[in-house]
């Protein structure tokens, strides 16, 4: 039989709690988080030796992550789920307009106009709440020459293709009923050809007003363009007579597919 005093001397530790190490320990200088290793490391070996404890053992770095987890869903919450997606349709009448129709006789009629928007706006302010996107418009317009005018035909249809990003803001004025104000970048993608050759950027003002109940959008929308569709009065003296520019108004109908 061995003696006890031949033992290793370490075995009796492994039959100490680990309250009762800790005890021997100075607390001053052993901070909570050492505790808590030191803790689970020696349960550890007493598993290993046969000795089993159920005892709940405390992880701070575990703990931090929940915590972290926790904080990170409340925030993308809170922060995130305040844009909204919406899809518009419009339908209405656009035409040429310009200074010179009236002094030379020249006719400018209404024709259908059509357009779709997908917008993304932020409604965190209930005040004023900012919007952008992509819209595609076609604008159309008639122009009937006078009779006399033998070198060129009497009526003459125009029709342009706009891809737009539209960047505005929407204003709740009273309970479902707001205003609307868009600075639209027009870009021409096609249309009918035209003579001289209309340009391939437009910029415009489109306000308007609108009704909002559940997910819908009822509005009613005007767009005043501000460029010269074919740039001939780049070229002339008197600028203001010579500019054409594209008028439309608009009736919308929109619905918010879903918010992110």
């Amino acid at each position: 039989m061995v003696k006890a005093s031949r033992l290793p001397s370490f075995l009796p530790s492994f039959r100490m709690k680990a309250s009762n190490l800790l005890a021997f320990l100075p607390t001053k200088s052993l901070s909570s988080t050492s505790k808590a290793t030191l803790n689970l490391s020696l349960l550890h070996k007493n598993s290993h030796f046969g000795i089993q404890k159920n005892e709940f053992v405390f992880n701070p770095l575990a703990f931090m992550k929940t915590k972290l987890i926790i904080l990170f869903f409340f925030i993308s919450g809170a922060v995130f789920s305040q844009f909204d997606l919406s899809l518009s349709a419009s339908g209405g009448l656009s035409k040429l307009n310009g200074q010179r129709f009236q002094n030379e006789n020249i006719e400018s009629n209404f024709r259908f106009s059509t357009g779709l928007d997908l917008l993304v706006q932020l409604n965190k302010n209930k005040h004023i709440q900012p919007f952008a996107g992509c819209s595609f418009y076609v604008l159309q317009s008639n122009l009937v020459y006078p009779q006399d005018w033998s070198y060129v035909e009497e009526d003459n249809h125009f029709r342009f293709n706009f891809l737009r990003i539209p960047i505005g803001i929407d204003v709740p004025v009273f309970k479902q009923l707001g205003i609307r104000l868009a600075l639209v970048n027009g870009f021409l993608v096609g249309g009918i050809e035209t003579n001289p050759e209309a340009i391939k950027y437009e910029f415009g003002l489109q306000p308007g007003i609108s009704y909002s109940f559940d997910k819908w959008k009822v509005g009613l929308n005007y767009y005043h363009g501000l460029t010269d569709v074919f740039s001939q009065a780049e070229l002339l003296e008197n600028t203001n007579y010579w500019k054409i520019t594209n008028r439309a108004v608009y009736l919308t109908v929109g619905y918010k597919l879903f918010a992110f």
